[in-house]
């Protein structure tokens, strides 16, 4: 019932969204010679008038806005439905009623569930999970030496590899650039004198083989290990196992896959073992943890509470806020724009809590069906899995459900080509130079070509974002040009996946506002009126469908003689006089800017590049003025026309409380919810 009664209510307030904006989009030149319509206004501050009244640009005479008289025959004389007009004493009412019904469904989020698996995997203590190619996920190490369980997250169904070529357990597993699962900084042999295994061991499922990888410079067991942007990362750790005669490190090392050699990072501030690292927004994240190195049972609760958290960009570690419930034997993973702590052990007991990092600041999370420490958590489409581990503190029983956290009825499937880093090539003991591409060479292949629109108007010429919804309806590409190619090829370039990825400009896009400022992406807010692709106008923002100001992506840079723009792949701009994606366009092409007049300019460069930050505002106009070139607000991931109708009930909740602080938080935890699910992969 709960959710029929959300259904029902969004579509009220969805048609009604539809009513107002209706009557807001229509413009009268004149009205009975007196004065001009611009806008449908909700009156809140005049109670003696019984309706909304008009908002007005110009007056006959000094004497102010029409009465309520006045106010009634214009509604008559507009030949509009009075109904369109709310009462003004409804106003209040439609206020709640539009809280009420946005507010929950906002507010949804995903919950923990038992997957109903087929077949079973093997049970054990201190084993790593993760992602390896293929919809797959790889349960592997523990101690004793025990078969890869292998779960296909398409069927359900587990199934078994083979046994690695020693005994490891107490490491961070993670998808290789191989699509393989990679096992660096591991532990080997029984408790309480654990060694170091010196090298990385590489299992690769479809080939059911494991391999050596390279030697580990400085060998250590229980750290953080991740992949990102072609290295190898390895943080913190233990060398010695739990005994007093063990070392706690604060080492941070690097292994470039493409050269095969290790470096030293700043080392940690706050040293600690049993502790999973987890990297977001180009920043690495080290919570919880403790120190093994005392005397059984007390090393248990010799937790750490600070978080450091190391910048990539500047090479620098912080301190974050305390972890507010400190433990060791967690596992974690991003999920979105957040990092999960998960389960662990300590205060006599494994745990079945889970802590979130939501930007600065810890919140509870939903407990997971079962305690657990010494396992391993995947983060993928929508979903975090979690699978392994031991059900009480120290050694045990062993879990050996698989639980998964996710909105929906069905738990997503891993997509096979996901992975937590831009896969370099295969690496054995000898790395091979990575694919990563450069941060800023111009493209050898243009980018790639897709479907325009058929409009042959300039933005100007177009209703506002008109034509974006054409850029999908159309089978003829635009030919391809490339002024640095090597080897020219009469064929199309082969399409980029990430060409129908998020419609977004990076942090340092420019916009100019009404007022005359330039500001930068990362600076804009809703209410902000922006100069958009008309001559003389702006218009409001109202939403954000992005908004991360420091997630590294890639983009397209369109440079013309006197400006450039630099925008996702599969952003809609204008080129030749249509809507096409920015990879489309191609050197010679013709785009629009807007200075004083909108005109078209041609194209000079086209690079593909990378940059930071992910924002997409959304104007009513539908187009949006970057750099002095014009695009329109949306993408080829989702169809304009649908999007028009996904961002209603945002227009109406704008038209009710205005750029208020309601709106961004509005704003905000849309993005939040979105994250978990589809808008994941663009975000």
């Amino acid at each position: 019932m709960p959710d029929v009664a959300l259904s029902v209510g969004y579509w009220v307030l969805t048609l009604i969204g539809w009513v107002v904006e209706g009557a807001a989009a229509i413009q009268y030149s004149t009205l009975k010679g007196t004065f001009k319509v611009q806008y449908l206004q909700f009156l809140f501050q005049t109670p003696s008038c019984s309706r909304a009244r008009l908002h007005v640009t110009t007056f006959p005479t000094n004497s102010g806005p029409p009465n309520c008289n006045q106010q009634l025959s214009t509604c008559q004389s507009l030949a509009l439905p009075c109904f369109a007009f709310i009462p003004m004493t409804l106003v209040p009412l439609i206020n709640a009623v539009a809280a009420i019904l946005l507010i929950p469904a906002v507010f949804a989020a995903p919950s923990w569930n038992q997957i109903p698996v087929k077949e079973a995997y093997v049970p054990r203590p201190e084993a790593a999970f993760t992602q390896c190619g293929n919809g797959k996920l790889c349960l592997l190490g523990g101690r004793g030496v025990d078969p890869v369980s292998i779960l296909d997250t398409k069927t359900l169904s587990w199934s078994s590899g083979k046994v690695p070529p020693m005994e490891i357990h107490h490491f961070q597993a993670f998808q290789g650039p191989d699509k393989c699962a990679w096992v660096v900084g591991a532990w080997t042999g029984p408790f309480p004198k654990e060694e170091t295994v010196d090298k990385i061991l590489i299992y690769c499922p479809d080939l059911d083989e494991w391999s050596s990888g390279p030697p580990i410079n400085r060998p250590r067991g229980a750290g953080g290990a991740f992949l990102l942007d072609g290295s190898v990362y390895l943080v913190s750790g233990n060398v010695g196992g739990h005994n007093a005669g063990a070392n706690l490190v604060d080492w941070f090392d690097k292994l470039d896959l493409e050269t095969g050699t290790w470096s030293t990072l700043p080392p940690i501030p706050n040293p600690r073992d049993h502790f999973h690292a987890v990297v977001l927004n180009n920043k690495l994240y080290v919570a919880a943890g403790r120190d093994s190195t005392g005397k059984e049972p007390e090393f248990f609760d010799d937790v750490e509470e600070k978080v450091d958290i190391f910048d990539f960009d500047s090479q620098e570690w912080s301190t974050g806020e305390d972890f507010p419930r400190p433990r060791g034997g967690t596992f974690a993973t991003a999920f979105g724009d957040t990092v999960f702590i998960l389960g662990g052990e300590g205060e006599n007991r494994a745990w079945v809590e889970v802590d979130v990092l939501d930007g600065s600041s810890f919140k509870p999370g939903e407990d997971m069906p079962t305690p657990r420490h010494g396992a391993g958590a995947v983060s993928c489409n929508g979903a975090i899995w979690v699978a392994g581990g031991t059900t009480v503190q120290g050694g045990g029983t062993e879990a050996s459900d698989t639980i998964a956290y996710f909105d929906g009825d069905e738990v997503p499937t891993c997509g096979s080509s996901e992975s937590n880093s831009p896969p370099p090539s295969p690496v054995s003991s000898k790395p091979t130079p990575t694919s990563e591409p450069s941060t800023a060479v111009a493209s050898q292949n243009p980018p790639t070509p897709t479907e325009d629109g058929d409009s042959d108007a300039l933005p100007s010429e177009q209703t506002p974002g008109s034509n974006a919804e054409e850029a999908q309806g159309s089978s003829t590409p635009s030919p391809g040009v490339s002024d640095n190619s090597e080897d020219p090829d009469d064929t199309e370039p082969v399409p980029s996946e990430e060409d129908s990825g998020p419609a977004c400009f990076p942090s340092d896009a420019v916009v100019e506002l009404r007022d005359g400022r330039m500001i930068k992406m990362d600076q804009l807010k809703i209410g902000d009126e922006v100069k958009v692709g008309a001559t003389g106008e702006y218009s409001e923002v109202f939403f954000f469908s992005h908004r991360n100001g420091d997630r590294i992506n890639e983009f397209i840079r369109i440079e013309t003689e006197s400006n450039s723009m630099t925008v996702s792949p599969g952003h809609l701009v204008y080129a030749n006089g249509k809507v096409a994606t920015a990879s489309s366009v191609r050197v010679g092409d013709s785009v629009s800017a807007s200075q004083d007049t909108v005109n078209s300019v041609t194209v000079v460069t086209v690079q593909r590049i990378k940059s930071k930050g992910l924002h997409n505002p959304h104007t009513f106009h539908g187009d949006i003025v970057v750099n002095g070139l014009v695009a329109t607000t949306f993408t080829s991931a989702v169809h304009p026309s649908v999007a028009r109708l996904l961002l209603i009930p945002f227009h109406l909740s704008y038209k009710i409380f205005g750029a208020h602080i309601f709106q961004d938080r509005l704003n905000a935890e849309v993005l939040r919810i979105l994250q978990y699910g589809f808008w994941r992969e663009y975000n």
